[in-house]
């Protein structure tokens, strides 16, 4: 157990040498406080603080330090709750350490930061003939998915390519469609934006009637 402890050494030859002998002193330190740096996180960049939720450390102090990922910083690297505050996007480790004297436990915790997606943009909107062929036309995620759904209209539709920005759609009959463009990225808020298609009825056949002739 932690405390101080004297041992001897001692060394004999015969019963008629005097014996030789000598003293160790061993200084035991109780342990820290076995760290815990808490689960794993993701976020999204538009979050400027995290809290951390390591364990509090009763047998001796606790530290944060970073190990890996962009440059970030904490509001007060000694406490177990303390703020951390990323520098972008990226994949931060991070360490809670107790010491005790010489004593010394440690523990990680990784942060994920996600990247805000692309702002989306469902296009103009569109007028088509119902036999006509019918491709949205959307803007092309940089950043996360982007996908298609039906808001409104007066049949179901289905889009060939879901997740493709300009989709063609197929089972559309005359009326008003709403469809939306939703660009995902990770646990970050989606983006979404809809565009309206308006399908007209084809023109009926023209018939001139038969063929005349006619007195002047």
């Amino acid at each position: 157990i932690a405390g101080d402890y004297v041992f001897e050494w001692n060394v004999s030859n015969g019963s008629i040498c005097p014996d030789e002998s000598d003293l160790v002193n061993i200084k035991v330190f109780t342990a820290p406080t076995i760290p815990n740096a808490g689960p794993d996180q993701t976020v999204c960049a538009d979050l400027l603080t995290i809290t951390l939720a390591a364990n509090p450390i009763t047998i001796g102090s606790g530290k944060w330090t970073q190990v890996s990922g962009p440059t970030g910083t904490f509001s007060d690297d000694a406490s177990n709750s303390s703020l951390f505050i990323p520098n972008g996007v990226g994949v931060y480790t991070l360490q809670w350490t107790a010491t005790n004297l010489s004593c010394s436990l440690s523990d990680q915790v990784v942060i994920n930061v996600d990247a805000e997606p692309t702002i989306a943009n469902a296009g103009l909107p569109i007028s088509s003939c119902k036999f006509a062929l019918l491709n949205l036309n959307a803007n092309t995620p940089i950043i996360g998915t982007g996908t298609w759904s039906q808001i409104s209209g007066p049949t179901p539709v289905v889009f060939v390519t879901p997740n493709d920005p300009k989709t063609q759609v197929l089972g559309v009959e005359v009326g008003a469609y709403v469809f939306e463009w939703t660009i995902s990225n990770g646990v970050c808020p989606p983006s979404s934006s809809q565009v309206q298609v308006t399908i007209t009825a084809e023109a009926t056949i023209a018939d001139a009637g038969t063929t005349q002739t006619i007195c002047n």
